[in-house]
């Protein structure tokens, strides 16, 4: 059998014939994760794309799953990227004010509040199946008890969930 990769780009016949390198080796793609510039996380098989409407990607996480030519490969340059112990640092300083890079973390900081998605240049903040929940340009997860003392507002269009 002939394998042919007309009409396709560069790219996707790449990540199509290490996928396939990647179940030749005897399992699935490594799973891979990654925080965003912005404080959103990602997660994948595949670095293409990865944080793209996020501001790019801010630090590689650790990969999950098989080995493959995908997980093994060389990280981008992380020229003018935070060392990791600023990242860690920005973390510790994000979750001192409340703010979380995932809805789990938040929701492990308050059990029993609301977890919202706060877009911190608007000020304003959307609940679990608003659009925008998750998938404004910057954001980050609180709790929504601390969101009024951080000067955040709900949304007017929507409901408490």
């Amino acid at each position: 059998m002939a394998w042919s990769f007309a009409g396709m780009s560069r790219a996707a016949a790449a990540s199509l014939f290490l996928t396939s390198i990647a179940f030749a080796a005897g399992g699935a793609p490594a799973q891979l994760t990654a925080t965003c510039k912005d404080g959103t996380t990602f997660s994948g098989t595949s670095r293409t794309g990865a944080c793209a409407r996020h501001g790019g990607v801010q630090e590689w996480g650790a990969t999950s799953g098989s080995s493959s030519a995908a997980a093994t490969a060389p990280s981008p340059s992380t020229a003018g990227a935070p060392s990791s112990a600023a990242g860690a640092a920005a973390t510790t300083n994000s979750a001192a004010e409340g703010r979380f890079a995932t809805g789990a973390a938040a929701k492990a900081h308050c059990p029993t509040d609301t977890v919202v998605w706060v877009n911190p240049s608007s000020k304003i903040y959307h609940f679990v199946g608003s659009p925008a929940y998750g998938h404004t340009k910057a954001g980050t997860y609180m709790c929504e008890k601390e969101t009024s003392a951080a000067g955040f507002r709900a949304a007017k269009n929507e409901k408490h969930p």
